[in-house]
């Protein structure tokens, strides 16, 4: 599969049509309020949120706001740094353009960042911000690709303590590295199923991005956020557990506290380190590990077998899945939507926390109930949820989640309605709102990899709140691939939709 690569270069902007001739018939929808741009203090960047931005709160917040409308257009994404370059805009004037661009369409809100943390960066953010706010398109501030810009809330470098640890195939546990923001070289990895780890990360969050920015926040969006983040294998091969940066002192602690709440025994005994699944490899893990039997993913799954037919693991390693994936859902993904929502208390526009999920790597094989969803011959699709460290109702299931939105790839033929349906089933199941985005052109424009009639049937059938598209180049007329009269049949479908 072709996951999601790099974004840089996606928002280069073409735009040599002046604002003005592109907003002539554009009224601005909102107006916002002024904001203060951030001062920074030695060792920790620092932002003094506006006068009006919400003040956090330890209260938790449960309800949900369900402000989202049937037919919400969510287009990602757009990216800002302190200069215009990497795909990113920094100028108010850029985004006159580029909000006169999305206000051709019936464009209800877009995923929005930084491309970095630094003040230049996050001043350069609030003043696009502003201009957004001003024409009434949503913003969703975006978890994407937070993991490996650490540095920039630690003066620069990586904190060591909160470094995560992996295996080696021989067992040995070493420093975790991750793929850098480019997809290309290796950094070091987070240690994100550490509670310590997570709650000095969110604090800095909330200063640097979450509280200046909450003014102009419309809600937050989690993109993708899984444990594994390597070069996949082919997509019917399973992941190597090992990979995953999950082996740090204090992730076996809590797994320790996890095997004594859960009573977790091998023969007789408490179990008390991490499991592996020969004994070649215990004998590499400084004591640490134990071969331990029940491991049963197979290494590759082939074209026709049932989903539900594909073994399960069982005894520890049935201890460990449910662990692990409980750790990731609550510590991670649970903490970011708890922080906006506690930054967005007394915000009247904020909507909530939307999860978008890979199809192939936020649903597990183990949570599939179609006994007729097999893996297709086209992609050869499995979904490896448990093996990314994900249970897709685990998420579903978080107080601070609103919606969640099934991400897919193309082409449909691969299968994408099974998926799709499984997505909402879970979904509806703990009461959260179901969204999809089947349109995904990364390189092609509409009705070139699936016919819109079919998109739109699939739309229709399964009734998502959120229709998402990716990228947002798509929608502009100096695009290689933008074609206005099948964007102005997609418009008409959207709002024919939403009647």
């Amino acid at each position: 599969m072709n996951h999601k690569f790099s974004r840089r270069g996606f928002l280069r902007m073409i735009m040599s049509v002046p604002a003005g001739a592109l907003l002539a018939s554009c009224n601005p929808r909102v107006r916002s309020t002024p904001t203060s741009h951030p001062e920074t203090t030695p060792g920790l960047l620092q932002s003094n949120p506006p006068a009006t931005a919400p003040t956090a709160t330890t209260t938790p917040i449960f309800a949900r706001p369900k402000k989202i409308y049937k037919g919400y257009y969510f287009v990602q994404d757009v990216e800002t740094y302190s200069t215009s370059q990497f795909g990113a805009i920094s100028t108010p004037s850029e985004a006159e353009k580029l909000c006169g661009m999305l206000l051709a369409h019936p464009v209800s809100g877009v995923e929005y960042g930084p491309d970095y943390f630094d003040p230049d960066t996050i001043s350069a953010c609030l003043t696009i911000a502003d201009v957004f706010s001003q024409h009434g398109i949503d913003l969703w501030l975006t978890s994407w690709y937070l993991g490996k810009r650490i540095r920039a809330f630690n003066s620069g470098t990586f904190p060591e303590q909160y470094l995560a640890r992996q295996m080696t195939p021989e067992g040995v546990i070493i420093p975790a590295t991750t793929l850098d923001t480019d997809l290309v070289g290796k950094i070091p990895a987070f240690d994100y199923l550490n509670p310590e780890a997570v709650s000095w990360l969110v604090d800095r969050y909330k200063e640097v991005y979450l509280k200046p920015l909450a003014p102009f926040t419309s809600g937050y969006y989690l993109n993708e956020d899984t444990l594994y983040d390597q070069n996949p294998p082919q997509n019917n091969d399973r992941i190597s557990y090992w990979e995953l940066p999950v082996y740090s002192d204090a992730v076996l602690g809590l797994w320790q506290q996890f095997c004594g709440d859960h009573a977790v025994t091998s023969n007789g005994e408490q179990v008390s380190k991490f499991p592996v699944h020969s004994e070649s490899m215990a004998a590499n893990g400084g004591g640490k590990t134990q071969y331990f039997p029940g491991y049963e993913v197979p290494p590759v799954v082939g074209i026709g077998t049932p989903i539900v037919s594909i073994p399960r693991d069982n005894g520890v390693w049935e201890s460990w899945d449910e662990f692990l994936t409980t750790q990731f859902a609550k510590t991670w993904i649970g903490e970011l939507s708890k922080a906006a929502y506690e930054v967005n208390s007394g915000n009247p526009n904020f909507k909530g926390v939307i999860y978008s999920g890979a199809h192939v790597r936020s649903l597990a094989y183990e949570e599939v109930g179609d006994p007729t969803f097999v893996v297709d011959p086209y992609q050869q699709w499995v979904p490896w949820g448990t093996q990314h460290g994900s249970r897709l109702a685990k998420t579903c299931a978080l107080p601070y989640v609103d919606y969640v939105v099934c991400e897919t790839f193309p082409p449909i033929r691969a299968n994408l309605l099974k998926f799709a349906s499984e997505f909402k089933r879970i979904i509806t199941d703990q009461d959260t709102e179901f969204g999809i985005q089947l349109h995904r052109d990364d390189n092609w424009g509409l009705d070139q990899r699936d016919l819109e009639t079919e998109r739109w049937e699939i739309i229709k059938s399964l009734q998502p709140m959120i229709i998402t598209r990716f990228p947002i180049n798509r929608l502009f007329p100096s695009d290689q691939y933008y074609n206005a009269q099948k964007e102005a049949l997609f418009d008409e479908r959207l709002l024919a939709y939403r009647k």
